[in-house]
């Protein structure tokens, strides 16, 4: 008799540990530095500085999946103090966005570095994580 192996049901990679929350900083690197904190409101404010790329976004998205485990009614991404940022940078916020969608709940990016405005704006997608309807994101 033949028996076949059930498939592994594998938790993604940068999903935040179970049971515990991720550190207020998330991610110590080189050049990236991520904390977060939450507001009386219930706002949970994720802050970005460094260089966010392709290498290091890994950072975020669990950063923004630990900021969406506690279901805050908002998620603001500071990224006031990001020096560079390129596609995984913003792929990591845009599942991040889609990750927020999913909980029914909202993330938008409160700031932006002048780098991050202009990644935005030549990818379209500074509608998506402004939050607002102008589709203008604050420096």
């Amino acid at each position: 008799m033949l028996y076949r192996r059930a498939p592994r049901i594998r938790r993604p990679a940068d999903a935040a540990p179970s049971g515990t929350a991720y550190a207020a900083a998330t991610g110590q690197g080189e050049n990236l530095a991520i904390s977060s904190r939450r507001d009386p409101a219930g706002t949970v404010i994720v802050m970005v500085a460094g260089e966010l790329d392709h290498d290091n976004a890994h950072h975020l998205r669990r950063a923004l999946t630990a900021a969406l485990a506690g279901l805050p009614t908002l998620v603001e991404v500071d990224l006031g103090a990001v020096t560079f940022c390129d596609c995984g940078g913003l792929n990591a916020l845009l599942q991040g966005r889609r990750q927020a969608l999913a909980f029914n709940r909202a993330m938008r990016v409160r700031a932006a570095s002048p780098q991050v405005s202009r990644l935005l704006l030549l990818t379209d997608t500074a509608g998506l994580l402004d939050g607002a309807a102008d589709g203008e994101i604050p420096r």
